[in-house]
């Protein structure tokens, strides 16, 4: 119940929505607990925003579990290596199941689920269910929530396989997740596919160039002059996959050529692109364009003068630091690498008072010793 947690979201992939039971002693896979005891905590998470999965667990104090039920975390991986089941489970394609040999296919416009699409129209769901006993369905339920909005409502359902169709407003992003329920009673609950709705692109075909210079970004862009729209937005990322927005830049009408800094780059491989913003909200999106901006680390060193102890700080980002002290003779006097570290302390009261260089990987900075 408790507020949306960035930091949590990032660390969970998937929660139980049921559990044990915890003192079975049986062997027949049979003993199942109360039937989705904890689902309200999974549509709680996914109300509030949190991407997520669901799953079965079977806490066992008895050291049955795997064989008390039948109930199971399915995994959708290309193969049955350590790698791939992990990369499944990170992605969140997986689905809470009652039954080990029932197979869900959850796709919406064929994306499966676990994904984050985006699009300009409604999207097509398709659920596919088939068992290698012959079990069948009783039903089949489709349920879907706005992200930060009010609990997740029935918006589809069926007794068998079914396709059905989104209805959402544009801008919005929407989950929707299937609860199916086998004559037997067992149930499977899929992980959710978040859909993004947006305002179909404006027509226009523009590219972005960025350049480096002296530690800033300059991008520019070139615009049909006879379009009308109202801004742009600035975006950045670090994976060229999630982006951020950095800042608004006005449209001018009638204006071709524009530009904008980012004074505030980041650290190393970066990615950009420009979003154009139309007068009724219509969109449109540049190409991405990779740059790599090498920022000069900075060394800070105090008390200086220092007569026994020296604090050294740096924004030197590298796996190791080459610390050398060299005296006013040339004399190269301490000479160690380190790992790395934004500060550190050097020990000088075996040193004789003096002019030094103090020397960080490729930084340099003065230093007086006096005692």
């Amino acid at each position: 119940t408790s507020a949306y947690k960035g930091l949590a979201d990032s660390a969970v992939v998937s929660v139980a929505v049921e559990s044990g039971p915890a003192f079975s002693t049986s062997t027949t896979y049979t003993d199942f607990p109360s039937s989705l005891a904890y689902i309200n905590y999974y549509k709680n998470l996914l109300k509030q925003g949190y991407r997520i999965a669901a799953h079965m667990d079977q806490d066992n104090h008895e050291m049955t579990f795997g064989t008390a039920n039948g109930s199971r975390m399915v995994v959708l991986a290309k193969d049955r290596s350590r790698e791939a089941l992990i990369n499944g489970i990170q992605s969140m394609r997986v689905y809470a199941s009652n039954d080990y040999n029932a197979k869900v296919s959850f796709t919406m416009d064929q994306f499966v689920m676990g994904s984050s699409i985006r699009s300009t129209e409604n999207t097509i769901g398709v659920i596919n269910h088939t068992d290698e006993d012959g079990e069948s369905l009783s039903a089949v339920q489709v349920y879907g929530g706005k992200v930060g909005g009010t609990d997740a409502t029935l918006v589809h359902s069926a007794i068998g396989n079914t396709t059905f169709a989104t209805a959402q407003v544009n801008g919005e992003t929407w989950y929707y997740f299937a609860i199916i329920t086998q004559a037997d009673g067992n149930k499977i609950i899929t992980a959710p596919i978040w859909v993004t709705t947006e305002i179909p692109l404006l027509k226009n075909d523009f590219k972005l160039k960025a350049k480096e210079e002296n530690g800033v970004v300059v991008l520019d862009w070139k615009m049909d002059t006879t379009l009308v729209f109202s801004h742009f937005i600035v975006e950045v990322s670090r994976d060229g996959k999630n982006f951020t927005a950095k800042a608004t830049v006005p449209a001018v009408n009638g204006q071709r050529d524009y530009l904008f800094t980012d004074m505030t780059p980041y650290d190393g491989v970066s990615f950009y692109r420009i979003t154009m913003v139309g007068v009724k909200g219509e969109l449109s999106y540049s190409g991405i364009v990779m740059i790599d901006v090498k920022k000069a680390a900075v060394l800070t060193i105090y008390p200086n003068p220092a007569s026994t102890t020296l604090t050294v700080k740096t924004t030197d980002n590298s796996a190791t630091l080459l610390v050398q002290l060299i005296d006013a003779a040339g004399n190269m006097v301490y000479n160690k690498t380190m790992p790395a570290a934004t500060t550190f302390t050097l020990d000088l009261s075996k040193f004789q008072n003096g002019y030094y260089v103090l020397r960080v990987n490729n930084e340099i900075t003065r230093l007086i010793i006096s005692k």
